[in-house]
């Protein structure tokens, strides 16, 4: 697979060997002969891959790399580092500060291309990864807010919901334990409340309080949620995030002490999934308008979610929505209704 390549050292015979054998092999190449104007160079050619001299002139391996591994853009840039010295505590200092190989002096040049050829393909997939990702995202997004239109939260309950979720489960991994899947919960959480769909408008922006048969189909929403959100994952959506979704719409409103519905779970019983959503989405609701109140204040929700624990929420999940709640009204200012 043929790219483009920033080659960086101040040999000249080296700059030119190298070029004449890259370029041979389809690939563009951009030659330099110091450290200051590495850095630059990357952000101006956005190369596939950088072979990079240990020793040059200017601005150090180690600096270079730091600028690199710090820049959103170029933290994942495949970087071949090419040296003459073989001490191996030198060799790892380079690796340990962020090179993605090493190659001694003078490199076998089959072996080079061999090396240059892998590393550009595995840029590309790891690219391609990364959009089929924000396109999924994108797409669980838009699904969201869809559904949220319905009760009158606009496009931004989604935006709020993933972005709450998130502190809520970085604050769970610190004080709790590990979350493998922490980005697909994120996602799966924005659908918690889609089966609102297949209730009727006049039940869900009723101004007034729920008869007992009202309720009853509200609550069918559960339900309705993991049904259609099921046939989603039948039909080749990210199975991951739907699995998740799945669990979530059906038991957000289970409770901890098991009074919830619509099976009555009880503690552990309910997925851990559901049990962070159910957080962030009562403090979403709370602070919303609805038909038949008003917007409770930011003090107010986090009140009630901290009288709710061992009752009504995880525990756990109480102690580390405790740790982030007071951020959760900068998130409501930039995704306000």
């Amino acid at each position: 697979m043929i790219g483009r390549i920033l080659l960086a050292d101040d040999a000249l015979h080296i700059r030119t060997i190298f070029s004449k054998i890259l370029t041979n092999a389809g690939h563009f190449v951009k030659a330099i002969d110091n450290g200051d104007d590495f850095f630059q160079s990357v952000l101006d050619l956005k190369p596939d891959l950088a072979i990079v001299d240990l020793h040059m002139p200017g601005r150090e391996l180690a600096e270079n790399m730091a600028l690199l591994r710090g820049c959103a853009k170029t933290k994942e840039l495949p970087v071949i580092v090419i040296t003459g010295s073989d001490d191996e505590n030198e060799l790892s200092e380079v690796l340990e500060a962020g090179a993605t190989d090493v190659m001694l002096k003078p490199p076998n040049l089959n072996q080079l291309l061999n090396r240059v050829g892998a590393y550009i393909a595995n840029a590309r997939v790891q690219a391609m990864e990364q959009q089929l990702e924000r396109e999924r995202d994108s797409l669980f997004l838009t699904i969201a807010r869809l559904a949220d239109c319905r009760e009158g939260d606009g496009a931004f309950q989604a935006d709020r919901v993933l972005h709450c979720t998130e502190l809520l489960c970085r604050s769970y991994e610190e004080r709790i334990a590990p979350l493998p899947q922490l980005r697909e919960i994120c996602l799966a959480g924005t659908l918690y409340d889609v089966g609102k769909v297949a209730i009727p408008s006049s039940i869900v922006l009723k101004p007034g309080a729920l008869n007992a048969q009202e309720r009853e189909l509200m609550e069918t929403h559960c339900a309705a949620g993991a049904e259609s959100l099921a046939l989603g994952a039948e039909s080749g959506l990210d199975s991951d995030v739907m699995e998740l979704a799945v669990g979530i719409a059906e038991s957000h409103h289970e409770r901890w002490d098991g009074t919830g519905y619509p099976r009555g779970l009880k503690g552990p019983e309910i997925p851990l999934a559901a049990r962070l959503i159910s957080v962030v989405g009562v403090y979403d609701a709370l602070t919303s308008e609805r038909p038949y109140r008003k917007a409770l204040s930011h003090e107010q929700a986090q009140k009630i979610i901290l009288e709710g624990k061992g009752s009504q929420f995880d525990p756990e999940v109480v102690s580390a929505f405790e740790t982030v709640a007071h951020r959760f009204p900068e998130i409501r200012q930039r995704f306000p209704h």
